[in-house]
């Protein structure tokens, strides 16, 4: 990944999304992102809280989110008339852009793929497609005009710990005070029922 995102600087890269499930890995370069929606927001507790507290304990934030209004299409504006046009997905077919683009999309969604969103403000990383509405009509012709929204999978680790000692040895060792059924320390059992009676009172 680092690669390719090496290649995406901040301030000249366009929005990209960035497939990397597979390999080679397959990107979508849009050709105009005519809108970015950034979100971040937590759950915050509505209860009071006992001062002296710690307050990250009642601060849950939500995973991150990122809306794109997005334009890809199959007449793209080529600046030098020997540049040739490039595909919009990676392996692409230069002639069919926006229908590839559509197709990178649904993929995303009916294999669950987790993608890494480049803006031109940040990347995201581990995200999923949570909702796709595509629009085409007679003014748009042969683009596709998209509104494609992201939201962040968080990845927990697990840790294993060792379990506890239960053989016959160790409950041999905690149990080393107690003789006879008898209370440690040559205490009777009604001196040893008086002193717990006596804490609980």
């Amino acid at each position: 990944m680092a690669s390719i995102l090496g290649a995406l600087a901040p301030r000249k890269r366009r929005v990209s999304i960035i497939d990397e499930t597979v390999v080679p890995n397959v990107v979508l370069r849009l050709d105009a992102s005519v809108q970015e929606v950034h979100g971040r927001s937590a759950q915050v507790t509505r209860h009071p809280i006992e001062a002296g507290s710690q307050i990250a304990d009642h601060i849950n934030p939500d995973p991150q989110t990122i809306e794109i209004t997005g334009i890809v299409s199959n007449d793209p504006i080529v600046f030098l008339p020997s540049l040739n046009r490039k595909p919009s997905v990676t392996g692409g077919d230069p002639g069919s852009r926006a229908e590839d683009a559509l197709d990178f999309f649904e993929t995303l969604i009916d294999e669950r793929r987790l993608v890494t969103v480049a803006t031109t403000l940040k990347i995201y990383e581990n995200m999923a497609l949570e909702n796709l509405s595509s629009t085409r009509n007679k003014d748009t012709g042969r683009t596709l005009s998209f509104v494609a929204r992201f939201s962040e999978i968080t990845i927990a680790t697990t840790e294993q710990v060792a379990a506890p000692d239960t053989t016959p040895e160790r409950r041999a060792r905690t149990n080393r005070g107690v003789r006879n059924g008898g209370p440690a320390g040559g205490e009777t059992s009604t001196q040893a029922r008086n002193s717990v009676l006596f804490e609980l009172l």
